[in-house]
């Protein structure tokens, strides 16, 4: 493989593009984003850098995410929309980040590491080093950052006693993140999609799979449901029979910017509306067809969940 110097698909910075006639797409390695392929069929679809503030740092430091399990990502439409649809995490979610970025990036304890090294970017949902530098403002009036001592500079900075203490805190948090909403019929006949098929494909990716009809709750169903949607990182949703309950759950997660998985057995895709047909929806034909694919889509669109066994492929 040769590397050519060529603008970032993601972000427009200068990076290395990946010659490689095995694949069908480009190879980028960006200092910012890191590294990732685009199939073919998205180049044509996006423009010299991604216009879309959200859409670029959610790819992006979805990117970085993959990089660090040794996965280089192909981005696919699918992939794309979903990852592109996720919501950012709160200011002060994004300052925890950046917390434990300067600790990552540190050698040894006494060490300052410089706030304007592009490798903060992607991970902290930021737009600009500018962005970086402001949520280094925010840990450095909680204490949790300091800045070199005897200087004006406050663009090397240290992680204090406190800021350690905080860290600590962060890492030791039960795993959230984890909630799967699942929209579907509720029918006899489609259970065992529901315990071989989808269930098996979220626990065995590492998330937890919540329906409605499963939890014992005393509130109004379409109150819970909403709620249980809210809680979710993503939602699956398998339109067999076409269900009018699934249809809405999918718009509602959708509105709120969730990713949405589809699902329709293949029998039933014919039926599908209109509106739904645009998006890549697993066509399963049985329980272990789509216990396999929806994993795998999983996989692709969300990483690995918080309660993914260790080393497992």
């Amino acid at each position: 493989m040769i590397a050519f110097e060529g603008a970032c698909r993601i972000c427009g910075n200068i990076s290395d593009l990946v010659s490689s006639r095995s694949f069908d797409g480009e190879h980028y390695r960006c200092s910012i984003c890191g590294e990732y392929k685009v199939a073919g069929t998205l180049i044509g679809m996006m423009q010299d850098k991604i216009s879309n503030i959200k859409s670029r740092t959610n790819i992006s430091a979805w990117i970085v995410e993959q990089n660090r399990k040794d996965v280089i990502p192909l981005i696919t439409t699918n992939v794309f929309q979903s990852v592109s649809a996720r919501r950012i995490p709160s200011v002060p979610d994004r300052a925890d980040i950046l917390l434990l970025e300067v600790m990552r990036a540190q050698d040894q304890v006494n060490e300052y590491i410089s706030i304007e090294n592009s490798q903060f970017i992607a991970p902290t949902y930021s737009k600009d080093s500018n962005e970086v530098r402001s949520l280094s403002h925010m840990l450095h009036k909680e204490g949790l950052l300091t800045t070199e001592s005897g200087t004006q500079q406050d663009s090397w900075v240290q992680v204090s006693l406190s800021g350690h203490k905080r860290a600590e805190q962060l890492v030791r948090r039960p795993s959230d993140g984890a909630l799967v909403f699942v929209a579907m019929p509720f029918s006899d006949d489609l259970a065992s999609a529901y315990e071989w098929g989808i269930k098996v494909a979220i626990e065995s990716a590492g998330y937890e799979a919540v329906r409605v009809d499963k939890v014992h709750h005393v509130n109004r169903i379409d109150d819970e449901i909403i709620a249980r949607i809210r809680a979710s990182v993503f939602i699956v949703a398998d339109f067999t029979k076409h269900n009018a309950g699934v249809y809405f759950e999918a718009g509602f997660a959708l509105g709120i910017g969730l990713p949405v998985i589809w699902c329709c057995r293949k029998d039933h895709m014919t039926e599908l509306h209109f509106d739904i047909r645009q998006y890549n929806c697993i066509d399963w034909e049985d329980t272990e067809d789509l216990a396999s694919r929806l994993q795998l889509r999983i996989e692709a669109i969300a990483g690995k969940g918080p309660k993914a066994v260790l080393g497992a492929a």
